[in-house]
This record gives structure tokens, C-alpha cells and sequence, in this order.
């Protein structure tokens, strides 16, 4: 944060908003998102100096974004094309954590290649960003394929608007701007046969609402009403929390933004189901035990019974495994327990999934290429469907996605029962 105060010295003494930064964002991504908050705009961009430090080798990095050599070394960072095109500016000095996704864009990080399909070099990179040709064939979103893309065109000429920096006028803006760029990414939870229908609704959803309206504290509540599904609603009290959970480490301008009472809403929303519930109706979930919630659930045994061990002991467990698992589910704060079911997979549910049946050396496969990954919990393990269908994009990179077994590389397609 202050290398992004020296590197914005018109920003004056102090910066307004100073949010923590995620485990799994990109660097590049994160001084951007600081710099927006902040009233700050594009720069232009940075000479390349031949001599400048260079990070780090990325060792083991499976989609490196770019790379190139030095000294007679390849050196790699993962960072996001349109975020260093749109921060106009990236130093290679910067090391940080290996990431396969930009969670400000969603898009895979992938080697950047040109015209004759041959990996770029930095200086390649640099002097290609503002073609959008080349931005459009370096991208692979993570949810949607580019035909569906368009469904959100409307959002964005909105979100890259001049903005007045104020106090509320700022946090209003910056909070709706981040929720749409989030709503964005939400996907039906069938990926064949409601995609179109999905897709549709959520088309109509966006060209309808007033978003100039939207940016203060009072058009954010008739927003959060008016989402076009749970789904939707689901996504948008997730990012509220990691508001919420941001400004508990560090506060900013945010707190003058009734936070809770929109959590209150959307919590509300959840439970019913309707879509015009006042903000301060009761949810009729909060009178419910939490094993009568669970039990109520339409899941196996098997699952009831985690689900109840990990939310019982939520309290204890809070703070030694938030590094762990903070980022996956909200322990300490997770109220829509039919959210969290339906993204944890137990192991043969996550093999039901996957339509890979009962081939455990496909699935060991698949764990040694770190593309499916367990997660383990006092003595249960489990999956996370959100993670699972991420691995079945990156398989099915250049086909429909979502494709299962069929669109598996060849390699793994070889193993047998044993």
C-alpha cells in the first residue's frame, strides 16, 4: 500500500480508502481496485527500464500470464492482461502468490501469444496492450464463454465513469461498482439446458435497472431487491460479508454505508424467497435451530451430519482455521446453510459429478495434477463444486464447458479400474 502511495503522489498524504488485499488477487489487479477507490484514473504507461529488478522465477506455476528472460534466465509472474491495459502500468519487481484466476476480471491466467502463436515476451506484452484484438485472443473467461459475454456489456461503460471523490457519493459508487463487476459472474447452476433461459433473464435484469440511481445508500437497497435470482442474492451477500470483514482489519469510508441492514435484507431475501420483503422484516430463518435448519435440508446423511459438526463448532474453530478455510465458506458467518450444501461435494458426490464413476486412478490423477483438490475438516473430506467446475473449464477450455469426462485430456483417459 504505501509503494502505491509513492507511485500515486497526486493522490495526497493519505488515501481514503485502504482495503485489505485477498489471498488469491492479483497484484496488479489489487493497486487498481486502490487506486479506483481512491478517485485515482488511469496513468500512462511506464517506460520499460532494461535494468529494472525482475522477480522471481514462478516455479511450478501451471498458466503463467507471461514470460521472459534475463540474465539467461525465463522469469514468470501471474497477473491479467486488461489489468495492467487498464492500470497502465506493471513493475516487475512485484512477487506474488501464484494464482490461476483474476478475481477482479475472471479470466484464467494463460501464456500471452501473438499473431503466429508463439508465447510473447514482456516487452511483446507491452507493446501490444491497447490492440483488442490481442487482449480478446489472450482471454478465456472463467464462467462464461465470449458469445455469452455480451449479456453484461451494459454494466461496464458504467462502472468506468468518472467518479466525484467524496465521502458517502465515493463508498456508494465503489460498493455498487465492485457488486455488478461480482453479479456479473454469477451462472445458472445447471450449465446445458438453463444456460439460455439464465442468460436471458439476467439480460433483462440489467438493461432495466436505473444504475445512476443505484450509486447512493438509498438505490443500492431497491437494487438488492430487484436481483434476478438467489443465485444472484447468494453472490451479493458474500461480497457484503468480505465488506464487512474488510473494514473490521482496516476501516475506510465504507462504514458510513448501512452494511448489516443490507446483510439484514439479503439475508431475508434468502430464506423467502421473495422479492420485495422490507429491509427490516425478521428473517424466519433466525428463529429456527440451527439442527432443525439442517435437518430440513434435502442432503444425504452423510453431509447433515458434517454440516452440523462444522457449524456447531463454528465459534471455536473461527479463528484457527480462517486462513484455511476464510476464503471457501464464512465459519463464523455462514447463515444460508442451502448455499454452503449445495457447493460442498462429498467425495462420492464429487465423483457422481464429475461423471467419472467409481475410477479412483482418474481421480488420483486429477488430485496429482493439483486440478482436484480435497479439502479436509477435523475427519470429513470434501470438494467444492465451484472449484470442481473451474478444473472442468480449464479442461474444456476449447469445447462447451462443463463437459465432464468427454472433454478430459487423452492422457487421463487412459487409466482403468483397478
Amino acid at each position: 500500500m504505501d509503494e502505491l502511495q509513492k507511485t500515486y503522489p497526486a493522490a495526497g498524504t493519505a488515501l481514503l480508502v485502504r482495503p485489505a488485499r485477498k489471498w488469491d488477487e492479483c497484484v496488479i489487479g489489487f493497486h487498481g481496485r486502490v487506486a479506483a477507490q481512491n478517485g485515482i484514473r488511469r496513468r500512462e504507461l511506464e517506460p520499460l527500464l532494461p535494468r529494472q529488478k525482475v522477480c522471481t522465477h514462478a516455479f511450478g506455476h501451471p498458466l503463467p500470464a507471461w514470460a521472459w528472460k534475463y540474465g539467461g534466465k525465463e522469469y514468470s509472474t501471474s497477473a491479467c492482461i486488461h489489468c495492467i491495459w487498464e492500470n497502465r502500468y506493471i513493475k516487475q519487481a512485484w512477487r506474488i502468490k501464484l494464482v490461476e484466476v483474476c478475481h477482479v476480471h475472471h479470466t484464467l491466467l494463460k501464456p500471452a501469444r501473438g499473431v503466429d502463436n508463439k508465447r510473447c515476451s514482456f516487452e511483446a506484452i507491452y507493446s501490444s496492450l491497447d490492440d483488442p484484438t490481442f487482449r480478446s485472443a489472450n482471454t478465456c473467461h472463467a464462467n462464461y464463454r465470449d458469445d455469452e459475454w455480451r449479456v453484461f456489456q451494459s454494466i461496464w461503460p458504467w462502472i468506468n465513469e468518472q467518479r466525484e471523490v467524496g465521502s458517502q457519493e465515493l463508498a456508494a459508487s465503489t460498493l455498487i461498482a465492485t457488486l455488478l463487476q461480482r453479479l456479473a459472474y454469477v451462472r445458472p447452476e445447471d450449465g446445458g439446458t438453463q444456460r439460455q433461459p439464465f442468460l436471458a433473464q439476467v439480460d433483462r435484469w440489467a438493461k432495466s435497472i436505473d444504475l445512476d440511481i443505484c450509486a447512493s445508500r438509498y438505490g443500492i437497497d431497491e437494487l438488492l431487491v430487484r436481483l434476478p435470482s438467489s443465485l444472484h442474492r447468494a453472490a451479493a451477500y458474500r461480497f457484503l460479508n468480505e465488506v464487512v470483514d474488510a473494514e473490521e482489519i482496516q476501516p475506510s469510508v465504507m462504514r458510513e454505508l448501512p452494511l448489516h441492514r443490507w446483510l439484514s435484507l439479503l439475508q431475508s431475501l434468502l430464506a423467502s424467497g421473495s422479492d420485495a420483503l422490507a429491509p427490516d422484516r425478521q428473517s424466519a430463518v433466525d428463529s429456527a435451530s440451527l439442527r432443525q435448519r439442517i435437518e430440513e435440508l434435502y442432503v444425504p446423511a452423510e453431509k447433515r451430519q458434517f454440516l452440523l459438526e462444522i457449524f456447531e463448532r463454528a465459534a471455536t474453530q473461527a479463528e484457527r482455521e480462517r486462513p484455511k478455510h476464510g476464503r471457501i465458506f464464512k465459519l463464523h458467518r455462514a447463515i444460508s446453510l442451502e448455499v454452503v450444501a449445495a457447493d460442498i461435494c462429498m467425495p462420492h458426490e464429487a465423483i457422481r459429478y464429475l461423471r467419472l464413476g467409481h475410477c479412483q486412478p482418474l481421480v488420483i490423477a486429477l488430485r496429482r495434477c493439483d486440478l482436484l483438490r480435497a479439502w479436509q475438516t477435523g475427519p470429513h473430506q470434501f470438494y467444492l463444486r465451484s472449484q470442481m467446475e473451474g478444473m472442468l473449464e480449464k479442461l474444456t477450455r476449447h469445447a462447451h464447458p462443463f463437459e465432464g469426462q468427454t472433454g478430459l485430456p487423452p492422457v487421463f483417459r487412459t487409466h482403468r479400474m483397478t
